[in-house]
């Protein structure tokens, strides 16, 4: 998906047959070392299980100590969000290095994020304690997305295709705003009437039969049977 440096996009997320506090985790190289392989590589085979001492409990490698940190500590805040995604896609992480990093109101799409993006801008380094995932959580609130200063981005969801559709439709959604910018005139930006209206039918539509949730599977599954014919191998 050309979503970022190949070895340290993350996403943890809880395996339902397994105790609660035990998540399976990939980042990059999945649990190994870096520079092992890419990211393109993983299989479900690379990722590991943490317990909530952030120790590996299934499979073999390790965690990287600053996504464990963010990781352990929005699951903790966020007991809701079994999946969470972390990566430094290009032009998502583009508008959060700007001095003003809000995701703007300018197209359809953008409207799916509003009032739904959190940020953090107290960017200080890499994280290297619980505390500061703790501190993220709780900036990221009830919102699906963190957008973190200097750093990249971050996607909170119930499931791991409502959080691969949401970080999808995100770097679409800055690509759009960074390409608007680019030309050097003034954005159209939707009221908040038309905004909250576009985003309260993705959401909660009239048919159920067209909840964002519907729309998030078939993406995702679409992708896992592409990947089923090209690449079946990513089951090992």
């Amino acid at each position: 998906m050309k979503w970022g440096v190949s070895s340290f996009s993350v996403s943890t997320f809880y395996d339902s047959n397994n105790v609660p506090d035990v998540f399976k985790w990939g980042w990059g190289c999945g649990g190994r070392f870096i520079g092992e392989m890419s990211i393109l590589k993983v299989t479900a085979s690379c990722l590991v299980g943490l317990n909530e001492e952030n120790k590996v409990v299934e499979g073999e490698g390790k965690a990287e100590l600053s996504a464990a940190c963010i990781h352990r500590g929005i699951h903790t805040a966020r007991p809701d969000a079994k999946c969470v995604m972390h990566t430094h896609m290009p032009y998502a992480t583009a508008i959060a290095c700007l001095m003003d990093p809000t995701v703007l109101m300018i197209h359809q799409t953008s409207a799916r994020f509003y009032g739904n993006v959190a940020y953090d801008l107290a960017y200080s380094g890499l994280a290297d304690a619980i505390d500061e995932g703790e501190r993220l959580g709780k900036k990221l609130g009830k919102n699906l997305v963190l957008s973190m200063a200097n750093h990249g981005i971050l996607v909170a969801a119930a499931n791991v295709s409502l959080a691969f559709d949401t970080t999808y439709y995100l770097e679409r959604t800055c690509m759009t705003q960074v390409l608007a910018m680019s030309t050097g005139h003034e954005p159209r930006i939707l009221s908040d009437e038309i905004a909250r209206k576009s985003y309260q039918q993705t959401y909660h539509p009239a048919n159920e039969e067209h909840a964002i949730q519907y729309y998030a599977d078939a993406h995702f599954y679409a992708l896992i049977r592409k990947l089923e014919k090209e690449e079946p191998d990513f089951k090992d």
